[in-house]
């Protein structure tokens, strides 16, 4: 699922098929994995990572790592 997909899934904008019947908010992560695009993450995505004790990232891009890391 894309990141943007994600947060707008988490936030209640937009349902999506593949997670009728899931109610993520009920679930207590701690830990979030993203694998942005080159361009890296939205500031929409970056928000709600914040929010995550403990962040996986993934980065074929080290200037858009750079510029997410300093959010």
């Amino acid at each position: 699922m894309a990141a943007e997909e994600f947060t707008q899934a988490m936030n209640g904008v937009r349902e999506f098929n593949r997670l009728q019947g899931i109610d993520l908010k009920s679930y207590q992560c701690e830990t979030i994995f993203v694998d942005p695009p080159r361009s890296g993450l939205d500031s929409e995505t970056e928000k709600m990572v914040q929010a995550y004790p403990r962040i996986l990232y993934i980065s074929c891009n080290p200037e858009t790592l750079c510029k997410n890391l300093e959010h």
